[in-house]
């Protein structure tokens, strides 16, 4: 007796499902699917997207990984010369400074915009985590899973990689004291595969907790974050498109006319007439 494998099984399916589409769309007579080239096609996408496929995809491009030189004293030499956690993040801050939103972009690009004042804290200080009353910080490193046990180099080699775009600080968990150690909080780390990426992705979840008291996402900071910043408005698809044709049709006039002649405005384009929600 032979014995499908579920791989085989959800396979086929696809299969079945792509050629009854393929004669709906052109009917018998012109129906060009081939089943072998689609179950191959349908194989190579289980074997990118199962879960398992995609962890040996993830080791085998990190298995070579090594720290580079010093890496790992950099910034632990740097905390014990400042001897503030706070100072040695001021300091990436300002290796940053120039490549990120900062006050004099802000104020060269937004003087005018009615956020500018929460466009200037921002590039001051930094975006501020609202922490709510039932908040506990999490002191210790919190226990991988066993998914995240079977990532072999992943996780340093994500690590690195923020690392030397000085988008982290890297410390070994012997150099934090006691003091800098009460000033943080240890998230969960997370992990998945991504088409395309043979890394995968590696996620934080600073918000979860051991007791689901002391998360940090609660209706309190919710609230207090709108007000700090205002509401979240996610543009439309619909909106997005139309931007784009301003945009081009913006592009085109210039190409035919010059910016002198150009004579194009969000009116006379009619497209943007009526609110877009």
């Amino acid at each position: 007796m032979v014995v499908e494998r579920p791989a085989e099984k959800v396979t086929e399916r696809a299969v079945q499902q792509a050629q009854t589409l393929a004669r709906q769309l052109y009917g018998d007579e012109d129906l060009a699917v081939n089943p072998p080239e689609l179950r191959a096609h349908f194989t190579d996408l289980c074997r990118e997207f199962r879960r398992d496929g995609a962890i040996e995809q993830a080791k085998a491009s990190v298995r070579d990984f090594k720290w580079p030189e010093g890496a790992l004293n950099r910034d632990s030499d740097n905390l014990s010369r400042l001897d503030s956690i706070e100072e040695l993040i001021r300091l990436r801050q300002a290796d940053l400074r120039p490549f990120v939103l900062n006050e004099d972009n802000v104020r060269t690009w937004f003087a005018e915009d009615p956020e500018f004042e929460r466009l200037l804290d921002l590039a001051q200080h930094g975006a501020r985590v609202e922490v709510g009353p039932t908040f506990v910080r999490q002191s210790s490193p919190q226990p991988l899973r066993n998914l995240h046990t079977q990532l072999g180099n992943i996780w340093p080699a994500y690590a690195c990689d923020m690392w030397e775009r000085n988008l982290a600080i890297i410390l070994r968990d012997d150099q934090i004291s006691a003091t800098t150690r009460s000033k943080l909080h240890y998230v969960h780390a997370h992990w998945c595969g991504q088409s395309g990426k043979e890394r995968g992705r590696c996620l934080i979840n600073p918000s979860n907790a051991d007791d689901p008291q002391h998360i940090l996402n609660t209706p309190e900071v919710s609230a207090a974050a709108t007000l700090r910043y205002g509401d979240v408005v996610l543009p439309t698809l619909k909106r997005m498109i139309m931007v784009q044709a301003v945009q081009q049709t913006q592009t085109l006039a210039r190409q035919l006319y010059g910016d002198e002649d150009l004579a194009v405005s969000l009116c006379e384009l009619r497209i943007l007439h009526r609110p877009v929600s």
